[in-house]
């Protein structure tokens, strides 16, 4: 309800952002070292702004060397640094966040995700930066229990079984939206899965591909979700910041695949075949019951615990029609993605 009551306010009194371009506005970016980070940052340049970024000592971030940009050292949690990364900013591109699903993962993802979103944008205000762009994810939107797309003003389904990660992510807007209804000219974007070229780190997505193009994949379940091409999300913040209406989220989706569906495209991509052995979710539930009692034993995180295996019952399927409407955001064909991320991952990663 209260996403509705957003897209109510914002329909009503037509709140648009007032910047036009960002030629020439001073931005920050945190957490460009990342996969959608660095791709946003190469963006901001080619696009005449004046780029700022904010990455930690010992982040991986060799690209940024030969960018015209200003580094800053800092973290999330140090507000010191945000200050004097963010002083005399226009607009400020928040996009660092953990992603992690073990266990041992939920106070990182609360740090960052959740105690970092409200250090940044505490700061944001504090300084009376234009305009702020917060990086979320779909995760903090739900999954779809019925299978259909679902879009902006999907109700948080508390009762659902969302990982630490969804909860993080929804969580920290929730945060964001605390200081939008005190005055900070926000926007939101929700990325779905992000794959794409070039993936140094490699990102969760990039190790989905390696993992593909390995033949890692021996067998797969009956789950749904959503791709989107990393340069289409991070042309999708630029129009947020420069289209899109105060107080609102986008979500930057593109194509809805089932599992064996992406596999096929894959295979038909690269060459790799794609699985032919189909797991019953019964099967899988029961598998990570045994993995997860294996890991309290033995005191170690698994990937797979049966909270996952729940969550693929609801399939992450989503609509990005609000923000083509009110953006111009057009995602390109999810195939010449994948062809031009396996090509990438072949010439620059060991197989």
């Amino acid at each position: 309800m209260l996403w509705i009551y957003f897209e109510f306010c914002a329909l009503v009194f037509d709140i648009k952002v007032e910047l036009t371009s960002l030629k020439n506005s001073s931005c920050l970016v945190t957490g460009a070292s990342g996969f959608i980070g660095s791709h946003l940052t190469q963006l901001l340049v080619e696009e005449g702004a004046r780029v700022r970024v904010l990455v930690r000592k010992r982040s991986r971030a060799q690209f940024l060397e030969s960018l015209p940009i200003e580094k800053y050292f800092g973290d999330v949690s140090e507000i010191p640094s945000l200050q004097k990364a963010m002083e005399g900013i226009d607009v400020l591109f928040h996009v660092a966040g953990f992603v992690g699903f073990k266990p041992s993962d939920v106070a990182e993802l609360r740090r960052v995700n959740v105690q970092g979103v409200r250090n940044a944008l505490g700061v944001a205000q504090d300084l009376r930066v234009k305009r702020v762009v917060l990086t979320s994810s779909v995760a903090a939107v739900g999954g779809s229990p019925t299978g259909e797309p679902i879009d902006e003003t999907h109700p948080w389904d508390e009762g659902a079984p969302h990982s630490a990660y969804a909860h993080s992510k929804h969580d920290g807007e929730m945060e964001a939206m605390k200081f939008y209804r005190e005055g900070l000219p926000l926007v939101v974007v929700n990325p779905s899965f992000v794959v794409g070229s070039p993936d140094d780190g490699p990102s969760i997505g990039g190790k989905f591909l390696l993992n593909t193009l390995k033949g890692k994949f021996k067998a797969y379940l009956a789950m749904g979700f959503n791709c989107v091409d990393v340069k289409d999300v991070a042309r999708g913040h630029l129009l947020a910041a420069t289209q899109g209406r105060i107080g609102e989220r986008y979500i930057l989706a593109n194509e809805n695949k089932t599992l064996i569906e992406l596999l096929r495209l894959l295979e038909k991509c690269s060459g790799v075949k794609a699985p032919h052995f189909y797991i019953p979710y019964p099967i899988a539930y029961g598998t990570a019951t045994l993995i997860e009692g294996i890991g309290r034993l033995f005191g170690k995180d698994f990937p797979i615990d049966r909270n996952r295996v729940r969550s693929s019952r609801y399939y992450t399927f989503y609509s990005h029609e609000k923000a083509t409407r009110e953006l111009g955001w057009i995602p390109r064909p999810l195939e010449e993605t994948l062809r031009e991320a396996v090509a990438w991952f072949r010439e620059y990663w060991p197989m």
